[in-house]
């Protein structure tokens, strides 16, 4: 009986493990909406890069990019600056769909490169 929840729990862990390493790598930015109205410019700009270690890149338009840590629970990720929470959105189909509230922002990404 040990074995067969060790097995279990193995298996469980190693799935997780898949899921939170195949969002690390490179997503181009495909929508991005304020208060409704979409950004081109931000749109062709926009690009997130996750890392294994659990830190990002967001580049938001020419020059100006932001860091900080990043967390998976199931489908919602968490991006977070100076310790709190950025954005938070969801992963769904090939994409993260990121939502800050303060300023109505969307900003949809689809990946375009996986780390290996």
């Amino acid at each position: 009986m040990r074995k067969i929840l060790f097995a279990c729990i193995l298996v469980w862990g190693v799935v997780v493990s898949a899921q939170a390493q195949s969002i690390v790598g490179s997503w181009q930015c495909i929508e991005y909406t304020r208060a409704g109205e979409s950004i081109t410019q931000m749109v062709e700009q926009g690009k997130l890069r996750l890392n294994e270690d659990g830190t990002y890149v967001q580049t938001l338009s020419i020059g100006v990019q932001e860091t900080g840590r990043y967390e998976v629970e199931n489908t919602t990720i968490k991006l977070f600056q100076y310790d709190r929470v950025k954005m938070s959105g969801v992963i769904e189909a090939g994409k993260i769909t990121l939502d800050f509230a303060p300023t109505k922002t969307r900003i949809v990404y689809q990946q375009v490169s996986q780390l290996q």
